[in-house]
């Protein structure tokens, strides 16, 4: 039994699927309209409202910080944020955040102030006297590892 697939090899290699054909379309995300975006004027709010209930925190992990400049502010802001928290629970959702950030973002940029801020929070959050908020604290600190 023959099977034509083509009249001639050009429209065999025509028909063929390419690469970009079997590419599942990427639907890009209109920031301003997710529910994960969060404008530095909104985050800045948070932080002078002190707001830290799980949906801005959320909003927080998924903060885009590519510029060292903005990683600096992030994370002193945090820190100033964090010390002014009574409530455990609050302090314990708020070391998962910043546990969650540098875990989503292994190759985040840093450098000595970064890094100074990470360490304060660190020990911040390991005085707590929560076991749960202190092991996240250990895991956060810049250079002291397990």
């Amino acid at each position: 039994m023959d099977f034509k697939l083509a009249d001639t090899f050009d429209d065999f290699i025509e028909q063929l699927y390419t690469a970009e054909d079997a590419m599942i379309e990427v639907v890009e995300i209109d920031e301003e309209c997710s529910d994960l975006y969060i404008s530095k004027e909104e985050l800045e709010q948070i932080f002078e409202r002190q707001d830290l209930c799980q949906q801005n925190l959320f909003k927080m992990a998924h903060y885009p910080m590519e510029e060292i400049e903005e990683i600096e502010w992030f994370f002193d802001r945090m820190k100033k944020c964090i010390k002014q928290i009574k409530d455990q629970h609050i302090l314990y959702e708020a070391a998962t955040t910043i546990h969650s950030i540098l875990l989503l973002n292994p190759d985040m940029q840093r450098n000595d102030l970064i890094n100074q801020e990470l360490k304060e929070i660190a020990e911040f959050l390991e005085n707590s006297g929560e076991p749960d908020t202190a092991f996240l604290g250990e895991d956060i600190h810049p250079v002291k590892k397990r």
